[in-house]
């Protein structure tokens, strides 16, 4: 079993790869913001309807709400926020990223996000060899 400190170890690395993704994806999402976490809400909700369309899931109002786990009447509000700002686009009742933001997120550095995870995941799976050691 894994002492406290290895624990903490994995915790760290865990949390600031969650931080340093989450910080990258909302600058998919809305190139140019300056305050990261401002409205998190609003990128979860954003990178839910892009995964749901390139997995061909249609997204509702209830879908998205259960996948990023905010009230249904929550979601709502935000997707009308986000699609004013023209980040998402309704069809009928479902969500979907529209094609100015799909071509953005294209052209975005997805090399330097691979990365980091890449690099994350080596200084985790050492430090998973080195407590079974």
């Amino acid at each position: 079993m894994p002492g406290l400190a290895s624990l903490r170890s994995r915790l760290h690395v865990i949390t600031h790869l969650w931080i340093e993704l989450t910080r990258r994806l909302s600058l998919l999402s809305r190139p140019g913001e300056t305050r990261f976490g401002v409205e998190i809400a609003d990128h979860l909700i954003t990178m839910t309807v892009y995964l749901g369309m390139v997995e061909e899931r249609e997204m509702t109002a209830s879908r998205i709400a259960k996948e990023v786990g905010l009230p249904r009447t929550t979601v709502l509000r935000r997707l009308a926020a986000l699609e004013r700002l023209g980040d998402i686009e309704r069809r009928g009742l479902t969500w979907r990223t529209p094609l100015h933001k799909l071509t953005q997120m294209e052209r975005a550095d997805l090399d330097a996000i691979a990365a980091l995870i890449r690099g994350h995941a080596d200084e985790l799976e050492r430090m998973s060899a080195s407590t079974k050691e």
